[in-house]
């Protein structure tokens, strides 16, 4: 070991030094004693290894500070030990070749309120009177409430009471008494209500002072107090000063009743965020769901295009066809003229089938949002026949009840029929299984100026317990492979929204059944 290091070695005080690295050069034996580890479990180690956490310290920026700056500090520190054990050392740190040397003495049987309070009387102690009027001229300029309060002991040693030594002038103000009527009295004599428990810590302030001075430890109290005349909210920190403790105090009821009205305000506001965020996402999803029918008739209208040449090809063959066979028909055997006035027909109609169910398709995933007034039944019509090859696979009959000859709405006609599409496309979903499936869009009764349309099958129903979530967004029984779950959704705002009429589930046994309300007219 240096020879510096022995002399340091034999000092009384605690010494340590610290290189650059932030590591133990060396521990003195007193040092040693104390934090009760081997010279060989510090020596060389980072510091936040001998001690996890030590980084986030004062002390350990305190060194670093010393490091960098070259200049001497003192700390008063209160050091915690892995094993519990606390411990107020005042350190005096100065820049040396190794690093940092550090002299710490033991002061834990004293508070940094203490040694601050001890300071201070050496230095006021020439000018006792004048500091001690110009301490109180402070302290009663305080917004806060000031006391300090010395033990009262039994002959067992045991605090069975404070007693009154200072209060300031607002601690008075808030006990309503002046300073003459409570020095000398004791605390539980003049306000008898600190007995009584604090629901915020479940024992009497009294218990907590107790704890203060008998522990050192000083205490951050937030408490409703109601006693002794006094119903209040009020913060409080309490400090061990000799053999007694000093308390600074606020009243805080207003800013609570404030910071609790801000939570409920707050709580309230982040509710609203919320549904706000989701109906914003799903008007999003509803948009990106219209651009993509809108892109998909985009796609569909060149599609029309380029069928409609084939097929008005192939319509100009069959008419040229059928008009050099009706020029031959004295050369042709009898039946065989008779199948082709029969297949001619069939063919013409086959191909105005096609060309009119591509325009269907064109039209309905069209981006057109034209307000105009339209024929309900067109729109029937128009959805039931695009459709019509599935309903004639599945052998699902379609009727329309009801006379609609007269009725028109105003609005979107490509919307409503859209509508009319995710209702019918629902309905053929729930027939599978269904022994004579069925879907009849009817006719009911209403009042005037109404319009009351449904749509109804006899397939497998809404399952019990749904039925509130069937019109939310991406709410589907069928799974992700077969649905998006937006239809019903996209449905109901456009009937809300486009038509200014209602769309509902009318439970029944056996089916489903849906009820379009809409003004008519309007």
């Amino acid at each position: 070991m240096d020879k510096s290091y022995k002399l340091l070695d034999e000092l009384s005080v605690g010494v340590q030094i610290i290189d650059p690295d932030m590591q133990y050069r060396f521990v003195n034996r007193t040092l040693l004693g104390e934090v009760r580890k081997s010279r060989e479990e510090m020596i060389g180690m980072p510091m936040e290894r001998v001690y996890p956490g030590i980084e986030a310290t004062e002390i350990y920026r305190a060194i670093h500070d010393v490091q960098l700056s070259g200049e001497s500090r003192s700390v008063l520190n209160e050091f915690a030990f892995p094993d519990g054990r606390i411990a107020l050392y005042k350190l005096e740190l100065q820049k040396v070749s190794d690093g940092v040397i550090i002299f710490s003495q033991n002061f834990t049987g004293e508070s940094a309120s203490e040694l601050l309070l001890r300071d201070a009387y050496l230095r006021w102690k020439e000018e006792a009177v004048q500091h001690r009027e110009t301490l109180k001229k402070v302290l009663d300029s305080s917004l806060d409430g000031v006391m300090y309060f010395k033990a009262r002991r039994n002959q067992a040693g045991t605090i069975e009471d404070f007693e009154y030594s200072f209060a300031n002038r607002v601690a008075c103000d808030v006990i309503g008494k002046e300073e003459s009527e409570i020095v000398g009295k004791g605390l539980l004599e003049v306000m008898p209500g600190h007995r009584d428990i604090v629901p915020e810590y479940g024992r009497s302030l009294f218990e907590l002072y107790k704890e203060v001075v008998e522990t050192g430890h000083s205490k951050s109290l937030l408490f409703h107090f109601e006693a002794d005349g006094i119903t209040d909210w009020f913060s409080n920190k309490s400090v061990k000063l000799g053999d007694g403790f000093v308390v600074t105090f606020s009243v805080v009821t207003e800013l609570v009743q404030k910071s609790e009205k801000l939570e409920v305000l707050n709580s309230a506001l982040q509710e609203e965020v919320r549904k706000e965020i989701q109906k914003s996402r799903q008007k999003d999803h509803a948009l990106i769901q219209q651009s993509k029918l809108a892109a998909m008739g985009d796609m569909l209208a060149a599609i029309a295009h380029q069928w409609r040449q084939p097929l008005h090809a192939i319509l100009l063959g069959t008419e040229l066809s059928r008009e050099i066979v009706e020029e031959n028909l004295d050369r042709l055997p009898a039946d065989d003229v008779k199948e082709l006035k029969e297949i001619y027909p069939v063919i013409s109609d086959r191909i105005k089938f096609l060309s009119e169910t591509i325009e269907d398709f064109r039209e309905f995933y069209g981006p057109s949002a034209k307000i105009e007034e339209f024929r309900v039944l067109d729109s029937i019509e128009s959805a039931v026949r695009f459709f019509e090859g599935q309903l004639r696979s599945r052998g699902i009959t379609c009727r329309v009840e009801g006379d609609f000859a007269d009725v028109t709405l105003k609005g979107n006609s490509n919307q409503f029929r859209q509508v009319l599409l995710t209702l019918l496309s629902n309905s053929m979903e729930a027939l599978e299984e269904a022994s004579s499936p069925e879907i009849i869009i009817r006719r009911e009764t209403a009042k005037d100026a109404e319009l009351l349309l449904s749509v109804q099958d006899n397939g497998s129903g809404i399952k019990p317990g749904i039925e509130d979530r069937i019109f939310e967004p991406y709410f589907s029984t069928r799974g992700p492979a077969s649905g998006t779950g937006m239809g019903l959704y996209i449905a109901r705002l456009i009937i809300e929204k486009t038509f200014a009429g209602t769309i509902e589930n009318q439970p029944m046994v056996g089916g489903a059944k849906f009820l379009l309300r809409l003004p008519v007219g309007k």
